[in-house]
């Protein structure tokens, strides 16, 4: 069996945070319903079509979902989506805070139709405060939270994140988490109840460091007062002499000496903590030989130091198996792996999806005249 069949996920939520969410948990069985406006599709459906510069994004993270169509302005949509709260318990949105309300659609709402309704919200500064309605994405919540300050050095400009921490973990995997945490509750309860995810909230959650910082000794303005932040010789990034870059990891004193002896410096073990003169010691170091001369070099040496790779180079290495399609990061050993099935198209499941739920071929046919569905 899968790991998670038997849940029934109604998923309004678009682009990145929600989506990434329920596709994980499509991966392990749960009957994921995608339900999106037909004047207003998820935005990285567009990305996808675009002949000249196509973004898969959508294909990635809606695998294994069903897609229909609704306008939840139009009382037919919402007598559908009514409906379906009889057979999906699980609902994932990401609008910002009211807009739900707005439409009838809110958790107070929809638990008098539903008791069993676990309603996940992901917004960027949760339901409630003075932050709620405002307009923000990953890189200004990371802001918000004090991330780019944890890693400010003298004289350096924060730089903008390849990886969007504040919508996958913030958003996807705390918001998962939330998920499941209700679901099993609602096993000994027998209700459901709202999960409100902020992703501020849970970006500065992560930064467990810099709050560590602050609680100690307090944060000088102008540098990062973290040794995981590139303040110290045994865990930065080091250039080669053919221009790439190489990492050293090198946190436990061991793995710092076997470091050290590997490059013939036993004078540098007793200076772990030796901040800049280090650096530029061991900058002058790496910059002597190829980025494929040290990895030869490290191979077999018992540090941690290794080389920043491409995508393509990834792809290559061996380290991930990559098919075609995105594969979950875990892997249970007796949930049977999920086969893949390609993204919805637009409304796919219309006409399938309302006569489950008890309307006409006539019927389905006056709510697309009138643009319910």
């Amino acid at each position: 069996m899968r790991a998670l069949s038997g849940l029934k996920v109604l998923d309004l939520s678009m682009n990145l945070p929600g989506p990434y969410l329920t596709w994980l948990l499509a991966a392990f069985g749960a009957d994921i319903l995608k339900i999106e406006n037909p004047q207003a599709p998820d935005p990285t459906r567009v990305l996808e079509s675009d002949p000249l510069h196509p973004f898969p994004l959508f294909g990635l993270l809606n695998s294994g979902k069903k897609s229909i169509t609704l306008n939840l302005k139009d009382a037919g949509g919402k007598e559908i989506f009514n409906r379906l709260l009889g057979r999906y318990d699980i609902l994932v949105e990401g609008f910002r805070p009211g807009i739900m309300e707005k439409l009838g659609l809110g958790y107070d709402d929809l638990k008098k139709i539903q008791p069993r309704i676990i309603y996940v919200s992901i917004s960027g500064f949760g339901q409630k405060g003075s932050y709620r309605l405002k307009a923000a994405h990953d890189l200004n919540y990371q802001a918000l939270a004090g991330c780019f300050h944890s890693a400010i050095i003298a004289g350096t400009v924060p730089q903008v994140p390849s990886i969007p921490i504040a919508d996958l973990a913030g958003g996807s995997l705390f918001g998962i988490f939330g998920l499941l945490s209700a679901v099993i509750q609602r096993g000994y309860s027998g209700v459901g109840q709202h999960v409100d995810i902020s992703m501020f909230d849970s970006v500065f959650s992560l930064n467990l460091l810099g709050l560590c910082n602050y609680l100690t000794r307090q944060i000088c303005p102008d540098r990062a007062d973290s040794f995981l932040c590139g303040t110290q010789p045994f865990y930065n990034i080091y250039q080669t002499m053919d221009g790439r870059h190489i990492t050293l990891g090198a946190v436990e004193f061991k793995f710092w000496k076997n470091f050290c002896l590997a490059v013939e410096r036993e004078d540098l073990v007793s200076r772990q903590f030796g901040g800049e003169p280090v650096i530029k010691i061991i900058s002058e170091i790496m910059g002597k030989r190829s980025l494929f001369d040290w990895c030869l070099i490290f191979k077999n040496v018992d540090t941690c130091v290794e080389p920043i790779l491409s995508i393509e180079e990834v792809m290559d290495s061996g380290i991930k198996k990559f098919r075609s399609e995105l594969q979950p990061p875990f892997h249970l050993s007796d949930s049977i792996s999920a086969e893949y099935v390609p993204p919805p198209e637009l409304g796919q499941h219309n006409e399938q999806i309302l006569k489950e739920i008890g309307f006409s071929k006539k019927d389905i046919e006056d709510l697309l005249d009138r643009g319910a569905i």
